[in-house]
């Protein structure tokens, strides 16, 4: 798909998001209303009536049959009433649910809209869900600046801080080069959280597991390799977080010690994710 397609459903998608909080909202004031209202039923039940009869019973004036927001006819007693708050709360987390949906389209498309428009070989590539299949020299794929250069780096970004319990590097062309992970705090200080043998190595494409050290939550990292270690270019297409919660997530943006894409004579350099600006010079 385009870009300029991408920009059109993340617009579209948007506005509907915001239609649906509305509405969201609106449901909301209902349930407070009839609330309310509730309360207020419950509180007549235990009030003496004028109209009791002599043998002390008590008759309550029920209100005629209506219809609420949402065009269910009913009558407002203090039992339809609570099925009325419990219907609305499940539009509404339905409503949720489909809002969820619909941002989670829109980050995909962006991030297919980013990584179309930036540098073959950029730090962008890196970002979101895989989308390099097969192994070899693909643009798809993030590559430092030189081949066989020595140590080198990336840095994921992640949407939620989480305790990590493994690591998954998507090593597109000639995996087996990463030797260390680190978490990265908010200062800039690094954890070691794995140190080895890349279980990557001699493999033509590797989704490659590292357990981390247990203890350590982070929502970014970043992976060392050693670019001597496998001879060629050491490409990596997509890092995914994986907390000992069981939650997966990729990352939303990344920066790197060097980057083959649009740095080509330029020097080291650090690139945003997104914008493929640079960050720094080094």
């Amino acid at each position: 798909m385009k870009p300029a397609h991408n920009i059109i459903i993340a617009g579209a998608g948007a506005l509907l998001i915001v239609a649906l909080l509305f509405q969201q909202q609106s449901l909301e004031t209902d349930i407070l209303i009839l609330r309310q209202t509730l309360a207020s039923r419950k509180a007549d039940a235990v009030q003496p009536s004028p109209e009791s009869s002599e043998s002390g019973r008590q008759f309550i004036e029920t209100e005629p049959v209506r219809q609420n927001r949402i065009g269910v006819p009913t009558e407002v007693t203090p039992q339809s009433l609570e099925e009325q708050v419990a219907e609305l709360k499940g539009v509404i987390r339905a409503q949720a649910n489909r809002i969820e949906g619909l941002e989670a389209q829109i980050r995909t498309s962006e991030e297919a809209a980013a990584k179309a428009s930036a540098p073959s070989w950029g730090i962008v590539q890196a970002v979101g869900a895989p989308d390099t299949t097969t192994a070899g020299d693909q643009r798809s794929a993030w590559a430092p600046l030189q081949q066989d250069g020595g140590p080198e780096w990336m840095e994921l970004t992640f949407e939620k801080p989480v305790e990590i319990a493994q690591l998954m590097v998507r090593e597109t062309y000639n995996p087996g080069a990463v030797v260390r992970i680190t978490a990265v705090t908010d200062s800039g200080t690094e954890i070691p959280i794995w140190q080895g043998e890349d279980p990557g190595l001699g493999k033509p494409l590797s989704d490659s597991l590292f357990a981390a050290t247990a203890g350590v939550t982070t929502g970014r990292v970043r992976v060392h390799l050693d670019t001597k270690k496998v001879p060629g270019w050491n490409e990596v297409d997509a890092v995914q977080l994986i907390g000992r919660d069981g939650s997966q997530q990729w990352a939303k943006s990344a920066k790197a010690s060097s980057s083959y894409g649009g740095a080509q004579g330029g020097g080291l350099r650090t690139y945003d994710v997104f914008s493929g600006d640079t960050l720094l010079s080094r």
